[in-house]
Order: structure tokens, then sequence, then C-alpha cells
């Protein structure tokens, strides 16, 4: 499924159709957070989650806002597959290895993320404006 963001209708129609889904897998273009919670909430019996998406906020691609996220709207969540692409993150000082490392790491060694996610694979590639985190 992709999902624009931009379109709440589709929001209210997926939230009003599948309230009982247990899987979900999607494409979110753009990123937009409150549309995500909005969507989140609305479908609270989610075992299996799936996301690929772009990102434009450096704190949207970090684990503490997805940890929370998470916890907080999909309580059954089991399994978990993310994607988050993200460009102009970055300032051009910054120490490309170093940012590799402090992303992957909230993810790496939390408890939370290495429960659910599905084959245990944390990847994380940067450059002068971009980053490509995946969780899988």
């Amino acid at each position: 499924m992709t999902l624009d963001s931009r379109s709440t209708s589709s929001i209210d129609d997926i939230s009003a159709r599948f309230l009982h889904i247990t899987q979900l897998r999607f494409y979110f273009r753009p990123f937009n957070a409150s549309v995500l919670e909005r969507l989140l909430t609305s479908l609270p019996s989610i075992k299996r989650f799936s996301i690929d998406t772009l990102i434009y906020n450096p704190d949207h691609i970090r684990a503490p806002f997805w940890t929370l996220l998470l916890q907080q709207k999909l309580p059954l969540l089991e399994r978990i597959r993310l994607v988050l692409r993200g460009f102009h993150l970055f300032k051009s000082k910054d120490n490309f290895e170093g940012t590799r490392h402090n992303l992957i790491g909230g993810y790496r060694y939390d408890r939370y993320w290495l429960d659910r996610a599905h084959k245990q694979i944390f990847t994380c590639h940067t450059d002068a404006s971009s980053a490509v985190l995946q969780i899988r």
C-alpha cells in the first residue's frame, strides 16, 4: 500500500475499513508524524509493521522517536521493518562515521528493537546529504 500523508481522507478511510488488521506494510510519502500517529492510533491491533518513508527531520530518524511512537500506538507489535531515507539531515562538518554509529546504535543495542526486528539486521549508510537506515 502506498499512503500519501497529504491526503487525510485516505487515513480515515483505512482506519474505518481495516480496524482489525494485524499486518501493515506500506510506503509513506512524504513523512508526516501527526498523520502517522493518527493512523497507528486507529490500528492498534497491528502485530507486524513495515514502513518505507522519506524523512527531512533528523529527530524522526533516531531510535527514541520510533520507540516511543510504536510502544504507545502499537502495543501488540511483534515484528518490524523500517526503511528510513533521510535527506539534508547533516551539516557538512558532521563526522559521517560517528553519525552512522549513533543512528544505528540507538536501534542495535535496544532490547525493544532486538526483540522486534525480523532478521535482526541493522544497517545505515550516510553521506554528505543523506542517510538510509534499514532495520529488518
